[in-house]
């Protein structure tokens, strides 16, 4: 099991987001350090939930590779018209493939309930039954990752899909197993398994049959027993890699630098993000 022995500065670190009572900006600028060190080695992008395209943009923007492209993937038709705007910007159109669907383990159709209020909070599930008048339903293609992907060697992968994660990389399965991707995903644990109706068990038993390890951001073991208002951002790489190895020293990194991030905003984690490196 691989983990990650944090120094005095780096618990310090930890410690300051925690505090913070907004450790989620802390592990999205975590994120962008994962990919940007991860690509900097070369292959493609999936962006699974893409939203407006933060960091669909900055994962182009990252791209080492001149042949490589970012797989934007949002079921929500106004985020995908933001996104494209956005690159188009930006000028990475010809980096970015957008797919407008849900990803899920098989193809068809669903309804997807967006929530009007927060669009980052909408999902395949009503995962907030406080704010069901804030929702309405659109109808969705869905699509497995594998066929999204096809041929395109991938070197990342980022879900963030509200519970759907689970689903979504059951979809992966050849892509993995195949090109053996460093993943990064979002997950409610107990409560993303019981709204998507599978067994948390099963979550992790799938990893064991891809030969993968997970650990949180903060350096837990994948565990239902987490506290998932704390340890809800995890990283997935193959046992022993050249990922798993990269993406151990990012995020140690990435803690023993936190005291000098200042993300007392929304705006200070996007110019955190898209700042040039």
């Amino acid at each position: 099991m691989w983990s990650f022995s944090l120094n005095a500065i780096q618990v310090e670190g930890r410690q300051k987001a925690i505090e913070s009572g907004h450790i989620g900006d802390y592990y999205e600028v975590a994120l962008e350090r994962l990919y940007s060190d991860i690509l900097s080695h070369g292959g493609s992008a999936l962006d699974g939930g893409a939203n407006s395209g933060l960091h669909s943009i900055t994962m182009a923007k990252r791209l080492a590779d001149p042949n490589a492209r970012v797989i934007a993937v949002e079921p929500q038709p106004d985020l995908i018209a933001a996104l494209e705007k956005w690159a188009a910007a930006d000028g990475v159109t010809d980096s970015i493939q957008v797919v407008n669907a849900a990803l899920t383990e098989e193809p068809g159709e669903a309804v997807f309930f967006v929530d009007s209020d927060n669009p980052a909070l909408s999902s395949l599930r009503v995962m907030h039954d406080e704010r069901e008048e804030l929702i309405h339903e659109i109808k969705t293609k869905c699509l497995p990752i594998d066929d999204v992907v096809g041929d395109t060697k991938l070197s990342f992968i980022k879900l963030d899909l509200e519970g759907g994660e689970f689903g979504a990389l059951r979809g992966a399965r050849k892509v993995i197993e195949r090109d053996k991707p460093l993943i990064v995903f979002e997950n409610g644990l107990s409560w993303s398994a019981k709204q998507f109706g599978y067994k948390f068990e099963d979550f992790e038993r799938f990893f064991d049959e891809i030969g993968y390890e997970v650990v949180s951001f903060l350096g837990e073991p994948f565990s239902s027993e987490l506290d998932g208002r704390v340890h809800f951002m995890f990283v997935a790489a193959p046992k022993g890699s050249k990922q798993e190895e990269i993406a151990q020293g990012t995020l140690a990194r990435f803690w023993s630098g936190v005291s000098r991030l200042r993300l007392n905003s929304w705006d200070d984690v996007i110019a955190e993000i898209l700042r040039e490196k």
